[in-house]
């Protein structure tokens, strides 16, 4: 399964381990040093350059992700902290790298799911999602 990307400039996809270094270096001092914003982007964008990555592409996706961080840190839900996740991916910062960003995760308790969620329904007029061999009701639970 090849992904289509518009970060490169040609028909291959990614960005070196290189730029990957480098992005991550951007995010953690727009994060840290948010002064230094307009610096830090003419640098990317002739990083970009030099790479062969289109620039106006990973800024889009770095803007999402900047406005991601910023509700997070303002609701801290953990759908938003997923989609942050997931942005970050979008924007070449690996799970590794995101949790050297010291970006919180949401105190969040999951539910307890057992196993055979059918076993304490003893009404035999009842189907449940067990008796059937899928999770009924998943979007409650965020799938």
């Amino acid at each position: 399964m090849s992904i289509n990307s518009d970060f490169k400039k040609t028909n291959s996809s990614g960005a070196s381990i290189t730029m990957q270094h480098y992005i991550f270096a951007f995010v953690q001092d727009v994060i840290n040093q948010p002064d230094n914003l307009k610096r830090s982007e003419q640098w990317l964008k002739e990083y970009c350059e030099k790479e062969n990555v289109n620039y106006f592409e990973l800024n889009r996706q770095l803007s999402s992700f900047f406005e991601l961080l910023e509700a997070y840190r303002k609701t801290n839900t953990l759908v938003l902290y997923r989609f942050l996740q997931l942005q970050a991916q979008a924007c070449f910062i690996d799970e590794e790298r995101f949790a050297l960003l010291r970006i919180q995760p949401a105190n969040y308790e999951f539910p307890r799911i057992t196993a055979d969620m059918g076993t304490s329904c003893s009404d035999k007029n009842t189907i449940t999602s067990s008796h059937n061999g899928g999770l009924v009701g998943g979007h409650l639970i965020g799938l």
